[in-house]
């Protein structure tokens, strides 16, 4: 395939390029999904462009009117045994069909692949996971991750040694962008949301069927940002009605939150769950949640009570196929036991100045009280250096940024959990994922001691134990537990590269 004229000037890729090559080796189909305009497109031009082995390649925009009977030509003629790049297929008509076409065609050629993206993630997801065969390998492409940043602004490889590369200044000058050249964020404006809107109607009406994973529309998507705007002020203790710290936020004191509170302004007395119910209907706040979860905008965390009780999940399985939640039930997903958060805080970076005026005018009668609030937060986001320099909102950025880099590495919907006793004693992200692993992140406060430490609550001699610090980098054994003690922005690097550290040598 000749050079694209939408690759002059990008001259570095995205870590998922190299994973679709290395996944196409053993899965004959792989599905990326993922918001709009975070890269994917792009990605697919730059497999086009070199495959990584020699092997024709056929780049198909699914937008177009002539894909199908393009796809028709390749296939019936049976000529073509190299990989197929589909991209928007959720744009194919009956992309359910074709994907069992493709499957059917691998039996006769082994050397014919085939990756598809997705704007629609629900309809990508929905394929990967109902029509896999166990052939399939599904991909998550986020926003910029921190490993990304380091291989655009310092030419760092994807394989490097993380021990070198990584430091909390590199990871303060990802959180504001710093010196980042030859990549491009596109802002998430109206006109984001208008197209967003059309591509989930174009296909439903593509696909021959039909699920409760494609019911939304731009008032949905308007709605589903509103969430996350209100998640934003409660996860950065923006609340005064909480009497102690939320879940994730247990190392720092009752008297610490108070004061960052009387600091920085509070929601008006309203809880999380009432101030959404100000604004949104019960069906509505429905919708939103189905929309973000299934759009790969965001996780769900439990905070179990018992590291050895399954999760029920239930809830959440039933909410995302469709089905209606009772009051109290949809109440059940705004407490401290389960939390909805957003996969990267860098997505509240491309919210754009007019939506944010959008999501204070969905605030309908309350708007007036709670307008100064989301300015304050729109002129935080806008200004990282406040995060970075402010202990308390640099650890809740950081969590955020672990639970959704681990979360991305699971299928979805992203699920991660905490574990958290009665007294209130906590693990950041507990179990879950594809390894039994335990995390506590460290960053509001000076570096733990073992007595700080809670993995001894959950563990059972199966378990990866992390404990994040600023910088220092060491194996311990702690109340009969042993723990790596790594700098939380080498994790965040390991977690983007779809794995856990492990047997590192600490120098």
């Amino acid at each position: 395939m000749a050079h694209d004229k939408r690759l002059i000037g990008i001259d570095k890729e995205r870590l998922v390029v190299g994973q679709i090559r290395k996944w196409l080796k053993s899965y004959p189909i792989v599905m990326l999904s993922g918001p709009r305009k975070v890269g994917k497109t792009i990605a697919l031009l730059q497999i086009a462009a070199n495959p990584g082995y020699r092997v024709e390649t056929r780049f198909i925009d699914c937008s177009d009117g002539a894909a199908p009977s393009t796809l028709s030509e390749l296939l019936t003629e049976n000529r073509f045994a190299g990989i197929l790049l589909l991209d928007e297929f959720h744009l194919l008509e009956d992309a359910q069909d074709w994907l069992l076409t493709f499957h059917n065609r691998l039996n006769d050629h082994s050397s014919f692949k085939v990756v598809i993206t997705g704007s629609v993630a629900a309809q990508i997801t929905f394929l990967a996971q109902r029509r896999g065969g166990g052939r399939n390998r599904l991909l998550h492409l986020p926003v910029l991750t921190y490993l990304e940043y380091l291989h655009f602004t310092c030419d760092i490889p994807y394989d490097a040694d993380l021990l070198l590369v990584t430091s909390e200044a590199s990871f303060k000058d990802y959180m504001v962008l710093k010196n980042l050249r030859g990549f491009e964020m596109a802002p998430i404006d109206e006109r984001y949301v208008q197209d967003a809107g059309l591509e989930i109607a174009l296909a439903r009406r593509a696909s021959s069927y039909t699920t409760a994973l494609l019911n939304s529309n731009e008032i949905t998507i308007q709605h589903a940002l509103l969430l996350l705007a209100y998640r934003l002020i409660d996860t950065w203790g923006f609340d005064k009605t909480f009497a102690s710290p939320p879940i994730g936020n247990k190392e720092t004191s009752a008297a610490d939150a108070a004061h960052n509170l009387r600091q920085r302004g509070a929601f008006d007395g309203s809880r999380l769950a009432e101030a959404v119910r100000a604004s949104l209907t019960r069906e509505q706040i429905q919708d939103a949640l189905r929309y973000l979860i299934w759009n790969d905008l965001a996780y769900c965390n439990f905070a179990e009570t018992d590291i050895d009780a399954n999760l029920d999940t239930q809830l959440l399985a039933s909410l995302l196929l469709g089905k209606d939640l009772s009051p109290e039930q949809l109440d059940s997903l705004f407490t401290n036991r389960v939390q909805i958060c957003v996969v990267s805080p860098m997505f509240y970076s491309m919210i754009a100045d007019e939506l944010w005026e959008k999501i204070r005018d969905c605030l309908k009668e309350h708007s007036g009280e709670h307008k100064p609030l989301f300015s304050k937060v729109a002129r935080i986001m806008r200004d990282r250096d406040v995060i970075s320099s402010d202990p308390h909102l640099l650890g809740n950025w950081v969590e955020a940024y672990l639970r959704g880099a681990y979360a991305l590495r699971s299928a979805t919907p992203m699920i991660t959990s905490s574990f958290i006793t009665e007294s209130q004693r906590e693990i950041d992200i507990a179990r879950g994922g594809l390894e039994n692993v335990l995390i506590e992140v460290a960053v509001k406060q000076d570096e733990k001691k073992e007595k700080d430490v809670n993995f001894h609550l959950a563990y059972t001699g199966k378990e990866k134990c992390f404990l994040t610090t600023k910088s220092t980098l060491e194996h311990v054994v702690w109340q009969g537990v042993p723990i790596l003690r790594i700098p939380y922005h080498m994790l965040a690097a390991h977690l983007d590269r779809g794995e856990l550290p492990s047997d590192i040598c600490c120098r």
